[in-house]
């Protein structure tokens, strides 16, 4: 199948249909409008390039249901930057890797919706929380630190002012966060909350 690859700076001011894998080799994909995927595409981001959600974009699937199942994925060096109030739509565990060394920027009132109990935004890298902004997630999927780091250096969780972190889910089963690294390590905030959901903590953590 062939496939999006971006080798320089690449504007999409309006809404866009594809039915391909997107590679952002380098520079910068932005994205303006709605982005609508196939089902089991996939979205790779390699070292030095970026895709830029702008405000109040949307990325989703094409299919009825409009939720996209298939995955981005952050490798060392790449990011995925969500501005304000942008969107993602994941189901049927569609989600989001973040590999080491590589940068997820989340800003204000931005949705990242995990439909399905199995799509999971794989934190392994980097997550940076804007200035005055909540970092939270909604659907039926989880957050899972998965760093490899030493259990005493690790440090992937950044913030600017005002910001706060929620984990919120429908009861005591329901598995909001998964931390399979050594140590998560929280820089200050308003306020970390837990509400009514499972914290899963992985083998020898």
């Amino acid at each position: 199948t062939s496939k999006i690859r971006i080798n320089d700076k690449t504007v999409w001011s309006d809404r866009t249909i594809v039915n391909q894998d997107i590679i952002i080799n380098e520079d910068s994909l932005f994205v303006y409008d709605e982005l609508l995927l196939h089902d089991l595409a996939t979205i790779r981001i390699k070292s030095g390039a970026s895709l830029i959600l702008a405000k109040n974009s949307v990325l989703k699937g094409t299919c009825v249901d409009s939720l996209f199942a298939g995955s981005i994925i952050v490798e060392s060096g790449g990011s995925l930057v969500l501005k304000d109030s942008c969107k993602i739509y994941f189901n049927n565990g569609g989600g989001i890797n973040i590999q080491e060394n590589a940068t997820l920027y989340y800003g204000k009132s931005c949705d990242i919706y995990l439909g399905s109990a199995s799509s999971v935004l794989d934190i392994a890298g980097n997550l940076h929380i804007g200035d005055n902004t909540t970092f939270t997630t909604s659907g039926n999927g989880y957050v899972k630190f998965s760093n490899n780091g030493t259990w005493d250096n690790t440090y992937n969780v950044t913030a600017g002012t005002h910001s706060s972190v929620v984990f919120k889910g429908t009861g005591k089963n329901d598995k909001k966060l998964e931390i399979e690294q050594s140590t998560v390590r929280f820089p200050q905030l308003d306020s970390l909350s837990f509400r009514n959901c499972k914290i899963e903590m992985g083998s020898e953590k």
